[in-house]
């Protein structure tokens, strides 16, 4: 993938910081269940021809991940859809809808989990 950037959890906020200084437009976040760890994806698109950027990091599926929703705000969607959906912890979220943006409270949690070994 073109202009793609592995970078580290502690990096993520610097990094953010950069390109919102820069002009960049977040465009939209992904997750992969890895198994034991997640891996996560930021798009933005950078001017001077908006081509787009990504920068991927991986966590394990214990650790938190620190919001960048002080910087784009619009990132809650995704980082909500995250914790919901495969129970990524992340911290400092501007509006934290605590597990209910998209799930009703009879959802079932983190519907896109992949099963652990003993569940499967």
């Amino acid at each position: 993938m073109r202009n793609l950037k592995r970078i580290k959890k502690d990096e993520l906020l610097d990094e953010v910081i950069g390109v919102a200084s820069n002009g960049g437009r977040f465009i939209v976040m992904t997750c992969v269940d890895l198994g034991d760890s997640f891996e996560i994806n930021y798009f933005f698109s950078m001017p001077p021809q908006y081509e787009m950027h990504v920068y991927r990091l991986i966590i394990g599926e214990y650790e938190e991940l620190p919001s960048i929703s002080d910087i784009y705000l619009c990132a809650i969607l995704n980082e909500n859809e995250f914790q919901e959906f495969y129970g990524v912890k992340i911290k400092n979220l501007a509006v934290d809808y605590k597990g209910h943006l998209f799930l009703a409270n009879d959802s079932p949690v983190t519907p896109m989990r992949k099963p652990k070994k003993e569940e499967a």
